[in-house]
């Protein structure tokens, strides 16, 4: 096995620069960064963890909570896929491990920091909605513990956030049908709460009201994230006496609901009714036409929290920071155009 010493004669530096390179310290210009990091993958050489922890306190991993549906598989869901992806790719770069933990909505007394208080973890990243108690939050704020959400929002003075503007994304989805000549236009949000999903469902009102458009409840839905959910909403609006012309759905599965629906029935999309999904899963590309979609940039936002979570480890008393991502359509051919 490699030692320190050995990269350091490798990459012609001081046993000491080495040290600031693997701790990810300042004052080493990039070029000798670069050095050292090339001696390190040539000799494969991992640090000493334990020393390392025993010198700064760290444990060299950090611990990922996903919270998920009972219904869902973290492994197939490319939300949590691709935010991981991200997140795995800043920790590969700093030579720390991942530790992963999932808790399922319905778990009501989950303890959202045990990997960091059982010393598992340097710092905690939480992707989708927290359910922080008040004492929770307390303890995370007064003890400055490394904390960062991806797609919450907690009422922290210390907890750092990523999030995308799904008020704005849900917005500009509904005005981009309205400037296809769309005016009766469904959304299909979710029963369960969800801030994205609900979010999205508020700039969609938000965009009805701003067209003068009056809300009709009738065009408004509540599935359960399920395909299933979206097939029963379009048959439900497909029966009314003026049906939509088009259907937001607040998530790619109750899209694909809908869209798969359609075709089993022979309703031809889009002409018949326009569909558009959120999350652009790689999935939608290969229905006929592929589907419409609203892409957030999962990877960005997982590596993004990543680097946050690093800056707080390094730095616990350091300010919080927020990062807010725009969303972006995914085109499909599954929007008619009316105008």
């Amino acid at each position: 096995m490699a030692t320190q010493k050995e990269v350091a004669e490798l990459a012609g530096v001081s046993f000491i620069t080495v040290s600031r390179v693997i701790n990810n310290m300042g004052n080493v210009k990039e070029e000798t960064r670069k050095k050292v990091e090339a001696a390190v993958k040539e000799l494969n050489y991992y640090p000493n963890i334990l020393g390392r922890g025993l010198n700064q306190g760290l444990t060299g991993s950090i611990g990922v909570v996903a919270s998920i549906p009972e219904d869902t598989s973290l492994e197939s869901n490319p939300y949590y896929s691709s935010l991981l992806e991200g997140i795995e790719t800043v920790c590969r770069e700093k030579r720390f491990d991942l530790l992963l933990s999932t808790q399922r909505l319905a778990d009501i007394d989950f303890d959202y920091l045990r990997l960091y208080y059982q010393r598992k973890a340097d710092g905690m990243i939480f992707l989708g909605e927290t359910d922080f108690s008040e004492d929770e939050i307390v303890k995370i704020d007064d003890e400055n513990i490394p904390c960062v959400v991806i797609g919450d929002r907690p009422k922290s003075k210390t907890i750092s956030f990523v999030d995308s503007d799904n008020v704005q994304g849900g917005f500009d989805c509904t005005k981009s049908l309205f400037d296809r000549g769309h005016r009766r236009i469904a959304f299909l949000s979710v029963e369960a709460f969800n801030l994205n999903v609900h979010d999205r469902e508020i700039g969609y009102r938000n965009a009805l009201k701003d067209a003068g458009i009056p809300i009709d409840e009738n065009l408004i839905g509540k599935g359960d994230f399920s395909e299933q959910s979206g097939a029963d909403f379009l048959e439900m609006l497909l029966k009314l006496d003026n049906p939509p012309t088009a259907l937001i759905c607040g998530t790619d599965y109750m899209a694909l609901g809908a869209f798969t629906f359609a075709k089993s029935n022979r309703i031809k999309v889009p002409e018949n009714i326009s569909i558009i999904g959120y999350d652009a899963m790689d999935l939608i590309r290969f229905t006929n036409p592929p589907l419409t979609s609203n892409k957030q940039p999962l990877v960005k936002m997982g590596s993004e929290a990543a680097e946050m979570l690093f800056h707080r480890i390094k730095n616990p008393l350091m300010k919080k920071e927020i990062k807010i991502f725009q969303i972006s359509e995914f085109p499909g051919g599954s929007v008619a155009d009316l105008s």
